[in-house]
């Protein structure tokens, strides 16, 4: 049997601690979600939207590639480099991290004024210094956690850091409303407490994990890789990186606040939550910290291409199968899920978390896309796909003047990842590269099918029959049925697929 920390065995094993570890995590995260939107008044929910956000923008620009770095070498280093080696990379890229966040946060301290008066935010000026250490902590938790456990193939380390750092905030919360100090400033600190806690013990484990490979020896014929090779890789998805902010929501959030006021933003912010909520638990996202490591391992230890398009293909149409059906179903009962969410602070959303559950769509390829080119040595595909966000900021400001709302938003972002994904699988098939366009459109079918088949409860009066909320739960049922009938009639995935994934849970269960 394979040793490699990279063979199905590991693989499986690595894949069990990653799930349970964010099933319950996904729930944490949610309580703290309605928690949060339910315990804050609105002006104040919408300040913390953008104080996250912007916390996600500094992790973006602070990062320096460093993460694209981690995850398309440590997997080589694990396979082949010495315990001591692989250990100083490590250090080296945890310090990088530090000091380029210690940068920025001491940057925006500086210009904080000005800031806040541009977005009118200046009552918050305590809890957005508090935020700001929340900002060096949780970002060295998330890099310990993403860049350097994940790779690793350390899933049950990065399963106790992140459920311990999410229960301690949860708890924290509850304490807090229970004696009734629920204000923001609290909130922040409860937050900060937390996420001490959960770096604490991310870095424990990486240091124990890492001490237990010091005996590992170097393998025969290899060779540190060239560190102008190594950071010729981080600047390329660095400055993809950076160009990709232009349209990310993160900056349409600033934006929001700044022409469409606090409520606005609040909406927008909440939304962007329930979106990111159901993105990082697609597949391709979800095991992105298995899947990207796989992808780079399969790559170097010689299956080529070929072998990169069946992995890429069969996580991109996993993302898609369990994606489809959610459309529909935002389409159907969208604006009374948030409404009932948000125990009635946003009922006017329309159909905003349906542009936003389509918006999913492009972006759920996105990632594995740039894995595919980065693995392959074609990581400037990404920056150049990347130049082409640059019309989405310009282009979503013509869209506020014509009144269109935070429709603006959701279009730019869309269209963003559809010409990113368009410009890098046009380049990586000229190097071989095979999408599978055939998979992909039935998946399509089927959702359309099954959307169509929904309309069969029109021909009654609802009125006549049963509530409106036993309407959407009928509805909902009916097109996950037929969806998943149609997808079994026309097998968007082929038989060598679906016998991989069988032979991974043990059961023959995957049948579409």
């Amino acid at each position: 049997m394979s040793t490699s920390p990279y063979s199905i065995t590991a693989l499986r094993h690595s894949t069990w601690q990653f799930l349970t570890g964010k099933a319950i995590s996904a729930l944490l995260t949610f309580a703290i979600l309605l928690w949060l939107v339910r315990l804050l008044p609105i002006e104040e929910y919408g300040a913390y939207v953008i104080m996250v956000a912007g916390m996600e923008l500094v992790f973006a620009l602070s990062g320096l590639g460093l993460p694209w770095l981690a995850a398309r070498f440590l997997p080589e280093y694990h396979l082949y480099a010495s315990g001591a080696v692989l250990a100083e990379m490590c250090r080296k890229l945890l310090i990088w991290q530090m000091l380029s966040l210690l940068f920025f946060v001491i940057l925006i301290a500086i210009l904080l004024d000005s800031y806040l008066a541009w977005v009118g935010l200046e009552r918050f000026h305590t809890s957005v210094q508090i935020y700001l250490v929340v900002l060096l902590v949780e970002g060295l938790g998330r890099f310990l956690r993403e860049a350097l456990l994940s790779p690793l193939m350390l899933q049950g380390e990065v399963r106790l850091s992140m459920v311990l750092r999410q229960l301690s905030f949860l708890a924290l919360i509850a304490i807090l409303d229970f004696i009734e100090h629920g204000a923001l400033p609290w909130i922040i600190c409860a937050e900060l407490a937390a996420s001490t806690l959960g770096m604490l013990v991310a870095i424990i484990l990486l240091c124990r994990r890492l001490r237990g490979l010091k005996d590992q020896l170097i393998q025969p014929n290899w060779s540190v890789p060239a560190l102008a090779s190594q950071w010729h890789i981080v600047w390329r998805m660095y400055a993809a990186q950076l160009l990709t902010l232009t349209y990310s929501p993160q900056v349409f959030i600033n934006l929001i606040q700044r022409t469409l006021g606090v409520e606005a933003t609040a909406l927008f912010g909440f939304l962007s939550n329930l979106q990111g909520q159901i993105s990082r638990y697609l597949p391709a996202t979800l095991l992105s910290s298995l899947i990207r490591p796989k992808l780079m391992a399969s790559y170097v230890s010689g299956g080529g291409m070929a072998e990169l398009s069946r992995n890429a293909n069969l996580a991109g149409k996993l993302s898609l199968f369990a994606l489809m059906p959610l459309l529909p179903l935002a389409a159907l009962g969208g604006g009374a899920f948030v409404c009932w969410l948000s125990a009635g602070k946003f009922m006017d959303s329309d159909l905003l978390l349906l542009g936003l559950m389509l918006v999913l769509v492009p972006y759920s390829q996105r990632q594995l896309n740039d894995t595919v080119a980065v693995a392959s040595g074609h990581s400037g595909l990404c920056t150049r796909a990347a130049i082409s966000g640059l019309i989405m900021l310009p282009l979503m400001w013509v869209m506020l003047q014509l009144d269109l709302g935070l429709w603006a938003a959701v279009i730019a972002i869309g269209l963003g990842h559809f010409l990113h994904n368009i410009v890098v699988v046009v380049g990586v098939a000229r190097y071989g590269y095979q999408s599978d366009w055939t998979g992909f459109a039935k998946l399509i079918l089927s959702v359309f099918v099954a959307y169509g088949g929904s309309f069969l409860l029109h021909l009654v009066s609802p009125d006549a029959l049963i509530s409106s909320w036993l309407l959407v739960v009928v509805q909902c049922t009916l097109v996950a049925l037929i969806y998943l009938l149609c997808a079994w009639l026309v097998k968007p995935f082929t038989s060598s697929e679906r016998n991989r994934i069988n032979n991974i849970v043990k059961r023959r269960i995957f049948i579409w």
